[in-house]
């Protein structure tokens, strides 16, 4: 059984571990971030560090960096198996020369760090952790109650216990209304003036600025994380937020 804490440090030690991969253009799989955390003496277990590994690709997080995912077939100790390789566009999945994939022991107790000391205790989430979290909501989550569950569809009444303070559930009904279907990805934008926040889709081009996406998830269900309202610009807590849609289809949200 995982704390809060503990969880919430997997989550954000497997994503600066991504992160560090794919500022070095390096391919990877789940299971070499999960090699490198056992390597630092970190008591992870792969299917957790491999949740995080599906939630970012699922949640977007790894299309800013221009990476892209393969099904390849690596070596294991008993035979062969797939696994899914990261890489980058520009590469091939034929770089990737570490196909021999064999798991690290689990790190005995004696030398594991604590994970409640391995990042400092009440920081937020970073947004690549804050996507990833999202991309693992309704799949594989390690958050909540002190437990975990792998692989296993969340009951729908249950979900609304993975949201983060702050983040803002918008209605289905202003999803349906402004013609946004499942997988459709949208822009947050915040305009000063008038402190409102304006959601729509993402054009071309704008894949630059990450942390103000959001995407339409099954059910038509958007959620709007309170790191994404902050890189949007907006400072202000959200604590029951107007919805309309404007004219030109765009979805007008004030705090």
């Amino acid at each position: 059984m995982r704390t809060q804490t503990e969880s919430d440090a997997i989550l954000t030690l497997a994503t600066e571990a991504m992160e560090a991969k794919m500022n070095a253009g390096e391919p990877f799989t789940a299971l070499d971030i999960s090699n490198a955390l056992k390597a630092k003496n970190l008591p992870v277990r792969h299917r957790e560090v491999s949740a995080v590994v599906r939630g970012l690709y699922a949640g977007g997080g790894m299309t800013a960096f221009g990476y892209v995912r393969d099904l390849i077939y690596v070596s294991t100790p008993d035979g062969s198996a797939q696994a899914y390789l990261y890489r980058h566009g520009t590469q091939a999945p034929a770089d990737y020369t570490l196909d021999a994939q064999d798991a690290l022991p689990p790190v005995p107790t004696d030398r594991a760090r604590a994970l409640d000391d391995a990042v400092p205790a009440g920081e937020p989430l970073s947004p690549l952790a804050d996507i990833a979290l999202q991309g693992m909501v309704g799949g594989a989550v390690i958050r909540g109650g002190g437990s975990t569950a792998y692989g296993v569809s969340l009951p729908r009444r249950t979900r609304s216990a993975f949201r983060r303070d702050g983040a803002i559930a918008v209605p289905r009904n202003f999803i349906e209304q402004a013609g946004y279907q499942v997988g459709d990805l949208l822009v947050l934008t915040h305009d000063a003036q008038t402190d409102t926040l304006a959601l729509q889709a993402a054009a071309p081009g704008a894949a630059g600025v990450i942390g103000a996406f959001v995407k339409v998830w099954g059910d038509l269900r958007v959620r709007i994380a309170k790191t994404k309202l902050r890189i949007a610009g907006c400072a202000v807590p959200v604590q029951k937020p107007t919805f309309a849609l404007d004219s030109g289809g765009s979805l007008r949200i004030e705090p």
